[in-house]
């Protein structure tokens, strides 16, 4: 019967596991090698019970510590890049899912519209830290998820930005998308 295997195994397997995740939370590292790190301590534990019968409830909940993790780590990701291009225009107004909004009061949205597109075509592959993650699966949900975030900021930057005062250079949100997909799929 499973349920009473499943609470046979369930002090058990809390006993191996609740330590573990408490460690994964107590690492002294920071932003992005935290999250990679508690990504792939959780998503180790999670493949290494699936499958089992028993330990169904506990991979459900490692499961989703790992979606949980995942999203942060997309977002911090999202936010750092967004950070480092330069652009002070474009605040992230929700996280979970991530919205965007432009600064009403910025004068150069042109200007930022063109240092967004720049930094993105410079930076080719602009998910180096998404490689650390052990999970092929993840890391590809991780890198998608992060193009498309950026494509969707892109796209409201560029949007907010007078048509006919876009510098010569400026990608059009097609092309960014098309970038980061092609990016983010090489992976």
């Amino acid at each position: 019967d499973r349920v009473s295997t499943q609470s046979t195994w369930a002090p058990i397997l809390d006993s191996i596991l609740n330590p573990i995740i408490a460690f994964c939370g107590g690492v002294q590292l920071d932003g992005a090698a935290l999250s990679i790190f508690k990504i792939n301590c959780l998503y180790t534990a999670q493949a290494t019970l699936d499958g089992f019968s028993f330990a169904f409830d506990h991979t459900q909940n490692l499961t989703a510590m790992v979606k949980s993790e995942l999203n942060s780590f997309v977002e911090e990701q999202v936010e750092y890049m967004l950070q480092q291009s330069g652009v002070s225009c474009l605040c992230i107004k929700q996280r979970s899912p991530m919205e965007f909004s432009v600064d009403s009061g910025a004068t150069d949205l042109d200007h930022q519209t063109h240092t967004l597109s720049t930094y993105i075509i410079k930076n080719g592959n602009v998910f180096p830290l998404c490689d650390r993650i052990l999970s092929i699966r993840l890391r590809e949900e991780a890198s998608g998820s992060i193009s498309l975030f950026l494509a969707d900021a892109y796209e409201m930057l560029y949007g907010a930005s007078a048509p006919d005062q876009h510098l010569e250079g400026t990608c059009q949100p097609a092309q960014i998308r098309v970038l980061l997909t092609s990016e983010s799929l090489s992976l």
